[in-house]
């Protein structure tokens, strides 16, 4: 089965000093490809264990009926996306998620990162593979 991820990568279009440098090939890539690239591989999180690109992710994917009140929801498909805020907007202000289903996810204060550390030394290492 076929697996997307939609993001939105922003690249400015001109540059005063390097005509078309986002896309203009350095080195058989461009700036843009390898963006692509490092942000692809980050995302395969074959490092922690999964062999999924999506592997990283603690829960199950969402289906329709399954309920929302948590706090990590995995929508595989943009019909169960439809569902989802479908659900969420008939909850209305009435939605809430308990403290605790965060839990799992918190951080020990001594477990903790910047993320920006955390994600330069994540590129530092996809480019130099």
């Amino acid at each position: 089965m076929k697996k997307d991820i939609t993001a939105l990568i922003p690249v400015k279009k001109t540059s005063d000093r390097v005509k078309e440098k986002n896309t203009r090939k350095f080195s058989n890539t461009s700036l843009y490809e390898l963006k692509l690239k490092q942000i692809s591989s980050l995302l395969c999180f074959d490092h922690l264990g999964g062999s999924d690109r999506y592997a990283h992710i603690p829960v199950k994917p969402y289906e329709n009926g399954d309920p929302i009140e948590k706090a990590v929801t995995f929508i595989k498909q943009k019909e169960q996306l439809v569902e989802y805020f479908t659900s969420l907007n008939q909850k209305g202000l009435s939605f809430n998620v308990s403290s605790k289903e965060f839990d799992p996810y918190r951080f020990k204060n001594d477990e903790t990162v910047e993320f920006s550390d955390w994600f330069s030394s994540k590129m530092k290492s996809s480019a130099s593979a």
